[in-house]
């Protein structure tokens, strides 16, 4: 997953915002439902508005009803690295027509605007725990590293009794 562009941000108190490693990654993803599809996207395909020219990369493919074959194929796209993106958090435009990359023009119609998910947590650097190169939220570097540190501990006084 990749972390949307600018990040680490900075905030009102000079903090930048990190993703914790054990927590995971920030990552946005877009969820688009569709109708009349006559060819099925699919996975790492580029999706272009053909109004808008909103664009963005196929994560997953939800097929609800209907087929390709017969033209009414309905469902769910979920995608990532959307362009496009209005004010309001959203690609593609209401019964547009969408075409692909490998799926040629007018696979399908977009029912409804494409709309942004933000997935994981960024935490201020100043609540984070910076170790061995890796950064930890408040809950996740001192719980690991204590209980490493009272291991390491109990081995050197285990060497240095016998």
């Amino acid at each position: 997953m990749r972390l949307p562009d600018g990040w680490p941000k900075t905030g009102l108190r000079g903090d930048k915002y990190r993703s914790c490693t054990w927590c995971g990654d920030l990552a946005v993803r877009y969820t688009l439902q569709f109708d009349s599809g006559s060819v099925a996207p699919t996975v790492g395909e580029t999706l272009t508005g053909d109004t808008s020219g909103d664009t963005a990369i196929v994560v997953s493919v939800d097929l609800e009803s209907g087929s390709y074959a017969a033209g009414d194929a309905a469902g769910v796209i979920e995608m990532s690295n959307g362009t496009g993106e209005d004010d309001d958090g959203y690609i593609f435009n209401d019964n547009e027509t969408v075409s692909g990359s490998t799926g040629g023009s007018n696979m399908l119609t977009a029912n409804g605007v494409g709309s942004r998910h933000c997935y994981g947590r960024l935490y201020p650097e100043s609540e984070m725990y910076f170790r061995n190169g890796k950064w930890y939220c408040s809950s996740h570097g001192p719980w690991y590293y204590d209980i490493r540190d009272w291991a390491d501990a109990e081995v050197k006084i285990m060497e240095d009794n016998t």
